[in-house]
């Protein structure tokens, strides 16, 4: 059976279905190979109904590992377009730190 990474999951003003779950789920995958145990990671993502621009989703990342705390926030308009952004500007960070 496959180890899937435990991370914390909020959000505001969005109800994630299934698919929007397993997504995330399968993106923050990606990340655990650049974190080492033990580490804790949140994700968060708001809807900002009140944007110029209609429907913006924002994806906050926080992972906190030895003492630091590495985050990323990205928006986008779509989940899946918020949370990719936001996974690749944290990949550039762990990367630099470790």
């Amino acid at each position: 059976k496959k180890k899937i990474m435990k991370f914390n999951l909020s959000t505001e003003h969005l109800t994630l279905g299934a698919t929007d779950l397993k997504l995330i789920e399968e993106k923050m995958e990606r990340l655990e190979k650049l974190v080492q145990p033990p580490f804790a990671a949140d994700v968060r993502l708001d809807h900002n109904r009140h944007h110029r621009r209609g429907k913006i989703i924002t994806c906050r990342l926080n992972i906190k590992q030895s003492g630091r705390v590495l985050h990323a926030e990205r928006s986008g308009d779509t989940i899946q377009n918020a949370v990719d952004e936001a996974i690749s500007a944290l990949k550039v960070e762990l990367r630099k730190c470790f």
